[in-house]
């Protein structure tokens, strides 16, 4: 399949981080391989070019800690759009991506920002084009075949980052290599067999506890066993006596069975003597109470006679009760009449008043009429002409009209309301004459017992009758209940003269004393063979419990048998063996090639005295596997790399990073990236040191790659002469050039 190369070729940034205008950057003026700076004050922007190169590419900076929507400058105008722009060649073909983050910008009129949606374009050779960030990330990975994560491991050479790697201690060593190398996958194998391992472990445990707590189950009689046995040995004695058991439980049934059957027999036998026995005691009951029933017989039947003897009262009092009930109507009938009487009076007094005053009304509307006559012919008097009266012509003293002076026709309705009030009264006057008259009628015919009198006499004539035909009934029903008695107590006493007849007295006592030995018996075989069943019961589920604990046990122990040395050698944690895992020893082979690669660069760079060792034979109590050493050629040590001087592990880390870089590309299946960057860190070399570490990064850009040294050092102006110069503006922002 061959390598596949991947470089950068031209980069475009507008309103990207320290850039407030539009910064294009061509790439080709660098050459293909070789050397170059790109150098500027702190905080002008230099990293930002890889940052926008890996935005370009992924969607997302170099940095952690700097995120898609904090891309956008903060000097750049309103208007201006942030995007980057990458063309990069893969594989001898162009491609072009271009990217912009989400970001807010201003509102062009009004108040408040614009949320303008992230967005990307990736345009092939052939002018293919995918859109939308998901779609073109995924297209991107695809095309090179690495993550970001990759990319920036292999394209940042960044001091800081890999002098804690060359510093770590084993366990910190191990987290950067496994996210490097996604060696998680046997970290959890390695986990999942301890996981397992201690699972079984726990069964084992949880099996031969249960087995114990089984063993604790058993229910024993007064035969045990001479010792505790084995757990086979034991088993095959609870069989032995489960056996017993049955044998003993089948014999005590049996007894109980036969117990059961004889007392059954004693209670029936029993049951015939005590009825017998209540059969003679009833019949002497009977046959005692029959004189004193016949005695309330003849009682009964003298009082019946006496009541019925009283029958021509009971008759006399019913023709008084008819008589009574006839003449109670018309006292009745008088008593209404006598209410009407005293209606009809009260509205005669009514109507004759009323008559009264219309009369006088209308006498006193008459004469104010009559005297009104004057003043209405004086009304109608002219001076000079004669009076209808007096004939005189003058008229010195007329009369005078009053105003309320009736007219004709109130005299007419006043007059008509006497005349009907008049009526009106001489009708009531009839009514209540005719009423009085048929009152005395009715006093006259009923002459004789007052009406009250006559009532109470009926009240109390029925209450005794009432009385005696309650006595009658309640001396038939005396007779009907004693003939009743009687014939019961003679048909019972035949009864029981039958049922007795042949019979002999049973010895009841001695019946209920041998039942008494019989339900002892039967109480005891009881209790005994629950003892029997329950110790049976118990003991049968102790073996069937234990044979299956014992038999899962077995199969848990072979596994665990050959599960617990794997775990404990992919977990390094075999005794007397360096306490190396699984995950650490794949580490251990990807750390080796690096530190290979990483000391073709670290004997250039120290004029062969420093090369980097991982350190043989690690503690037995602790993990190891990762420590770092490093040989001194010139005196024949090998020390901890911690004992380097800050320059010297600047470049054991520089190396180290170059070396991860190459492993990391041969890891990802040939990848190439003919670009790189190494920031920083030179600030600390002296001038021999220096020298050296720029020779070996010759090294490495003499294989047709580009290396891009991110520093303000002036020494390395001077020295590398194709640079990207980083200028912060005045105005608030920076912008870069290219310069051969």
């Amino acid at each position: 399949m061959g390598v596949r190369r991947m470089r950068p070729l031209h980069l475009t940034m507008s309103a990207f981080g320290c850039y407030a205008g539009e910064c294009s950057l061509d790439f080709t003026l660098l050459g293909e391989q070789g050397l170059y700076l790109i150098t500027g004050e702190t905080g002008a922007g230099k990293t930002t070019i890889f940052d926008a190169i890996t935005f370009a590419l992924y969607g997302e900076a170099s940095g952690e800690y700097r995120k898609p929507d904090m891309l956008r400058s903060k000097y750049a105008a309103p208007e201006r759009e942030t995007f980057v722009e990458l063309t990069f060649a893969y594989r001898g073909k162009a491609y072009t991506v271009r990217r912009s983050p989400e970001y807010g910008r201003p509102k062009q009129r009004g108040e408040g920002t614009t949320r303008r949606a992230a967005d990307a374009v990736l345009t092939y050779p052939d002018g293919r084009v995918t859109a939308k960030p998901r779609d073109v990330n995924a297209a991107v990975v695809d095309i090179m075949g690495i993550t970001r994560a990759q990319f920036v491991q292999i394209a940042m050479i960044a001091q800081g980052d890999f002098l804690r790697l060359l510093l770590a201690k084993t366990e910190e060593r191990q987290d950067i290599l496994r996210r490097i190398f996604d060696t998680r996958l046997y970290q959890e194998f390695q986990e999942r067999l301890k996981r397992e391992a201690r699972t079984l472990k726990d069964r084992c445990d949880e099996l031969t506890r249960s087995i114990g707590q089984y063993k604790n189950g058993i229910v024993y009689d007064d035969n045990r066993p001479p010792a505790p046995l084995p757990d086979a040995e034991l088993l095959q004695w609870l069989a032995e006596r489960n056996a017993a058991d049955e044998t003993s439980l089948r014999e005590n049934n049996r007894a109980a069975g036969d117990v059961a059957k004889r007392l059954e027999a004693l209670n029936q036998a029993l049951g015939k003597a005590q009825q017998e026995q209540r059969a003679r005691a009833a019949l002497e009951a009977a046959q005692a109470a029959l004189p004193e029933q016949r005695g309330r017989r003849a009682q009964a039947l003298a009082l019946l006679e006496q009541e019925q003897a009283r029958q021509p009262e009971r008759e006399a009092l019913q023709r008084s009760m008819l008589q009574l009930e006839a003449v109670l109507p018309k006292i009745e009938q008088l008593r209404q009449l006598r209410a009407q009487l005293l209606g009809a009076q009260e509205r005669y007094r009514r109507s004759s008043g009323a008559a009264a005053q219309a009369r006088e009304e209308y006498e006193r509307l008459y004469k104010a009429y009559l005297d009104a006559q004057a003043g209405i012919l004086a009304r109608g008097l002219v001076s000079g002409e004669p009076c209808p009266v007096c004939g005189a012509a003058e008229h010195p003293r007329p009369a005078v009209l009053r105003g309320e002076a009736p007219d004709r026709a109130a005299l007419r309705q006043a007059k008509a309301t006497a005349a009907q009030m008049d009526k009106e009264a001489r009708e009531a006057s009839g009514s209540a004459a005719a009423l009085l008259g048929q009152v005395r009628a009715g006093e006259a015919e009923l002459t004789g017992q007052p009406p009250e009198e006559a009532s109470a006499a009926l009240r109390e004539q029925r209450r005794r009758k009432a009385a005696m035909d309650q006595a009658l009934k309640d001396a038939q029903a005396a007779l009907e209940r004693v003939n009743t008695q009687l014939a019961g107590t003679q048909s019972q006493i035949a009864a029981l003269q039958a049922q007795l007849e042949g019979a002999r007295p049973a010895d009841a006592a001695a019946l209920r004393e041998e039942m008494a030995a019989c339900q002892a018996g039967q109480t005891r075989l009881k209790k005994q063979g629950e003892d029997i069943a329950h110790r049976l019961r118990s003991n049968v589920a102790v073996c069937r419990n234990i044979g299956a604990a014992a038999a899962q046990l077995a199969g848990v122990e072979e596994n665990l048998r050959w599960l617990a040395p794997l775990s404990d050698t992919a977990n390094g944690d075999l005794r007397g063996k360096e306490r190396v895992k699984l995950e650490t020893y794949v580490q251990m082979a990807h750390f080796d090639r690096i530190l290979a690669r990483a000391n073709t660069r670290l004997m250039v760079m120290t004029g062969a005295r420093y090369e980097l060792k991982r350190r043989d034979g690690g503690s037995r109590q602790s993990q190891s596997g990762l420590d770092l050493d490093v040989a001194d050629h010139y005196n024949g040590t090998q020390r901890d790399v911690r004992t380097l001087s800050g320059g010297e592990s600047f470049m054991a880390s520089l190396s180290l990073a170059l070396g991860l870089s190459d492993e990391i590309q041969s890891y990802a299946g040939g990848i190439r990236l003919d670009a790189m960057f190494v920031d920083e860190g030179f600030g600390s070399l002296d001038e021999t040191t220096l020298s050296q570490a720029v020779r070996a990064l010759l090294g490495v850009a003499e294989s047709r790659r580009l290396v891009g040294i991110i520093s303000h050092v002036g020494e390395l102006k001077e020295r590398i002469g194709r640079q990207i110069v980083v200028t912060k503006d005045r105005a608030g922002g920076s912008r870069a050039e290219i310069r051969i």
